[in-house]
């Protein structure tokens, strides 16, 4: 089948599932995207095909009541740090955690009929109520992104260092803003381990490659984080 008649029939699916839970879809541009805004957080996906094959991402959540904090350190960038992103706020905005749900399970499949793209919808439908909805009820409560940062440590040194060795299903999103977004949501959990999540970042940013790997904004910024952590209040705590 043509990228258009495949186009076609996704969007046509999506707009009857979706739209009427509030979901918005923006089908220009490279990767057309559908966003659910609400007033805690929001969430996306985008999409992606040719001819003959059509393929989903897992799931980006913004957490409205972190990421304010985040850009007081690294300001309301055009671009997303870590690459040429440019942010429009509207398909694309900063996350604050991502699932990593691998959605690969069609990605080879010969899309020939309108069954066939049918049946790549329903699989990635049958994710989004029920993998991804799953997702969003742990993740929406702040300590279990705190936990999951604490598995990292102990298999990686720190949450966002080599990321593609560990196994879990959350990830904090970003690229050294990610090490700011963990600080501040175990700064907002009153987290028992948060000192030794602050000396982990401390130790990156002052490695003698941090500058090469990280950028050279990484320290300033990282400054900046520092004094804004003592006037973040515990909302959350780890023992609930």
């Amino acid at each position: 089948m043509l990228k258009s008649e495949i186009k076609k029939i996704v969007f046509k699916r999506l707009d009857e599932a979706l739209k009427p839970l509030g979901w918005k879809a923006y089908k220009s541009g490279y990767n057309p995207a559908y966003v659910l805004d609400t007033d805690s957080y929001k969430i996306k996906f985008d999409m992606g095909g040719g001819v003959g094959w059509y393929e989903f991402s897992s799931i980006e959540l913004t957490i409205k009541e972190v990421e304010p904090y985040v850009s007081v350190c690294i300001g309301d960038m055009e671009q997303i740090p870590g690459n040429n992103t440019v942010i429009d706020n509207k398909a694309i905005f900063r996350a604050t955690v991502l699932d990593k749900t691998n959605l690969r399970k069609y990605n080879d499949y010969g899309l020939e009929t309108e069954d066939d793209v049918n049946m790549v919808v329903d699989y990635f439908l049958d994710y989004l109520f029920d993998t991804a909805k799953k997702f969003l009820e742990v993740c929406l409560y702040l300590p279990n992104i705190v936990r999951e940062m604490d598995k990292h440590i102990r298999q990686e040194g720190a949450w966002m260092c080599a990321p593609h060795m560990y196994n879990g299903r959350i990830k904090v999103s970003g690229f050294y803003d990610g090490f700011f977004r963990g600080l501040i949501i175990s700064k907002m959990c009153d987290d028992p381990n948060f000192k030794t999540k602050l000396n982990l970042v401390e130790s990156e940013a002052n490695a003698p490659n941090a500058d090469d790997y990280w950028g050279t904004s990484f320290r300033s910024d990282f400054e900046k984080l520092k004094q804004l952590l003592p006037t973040i209040e515990p909302k959350y705590s780890m023992d609930s």
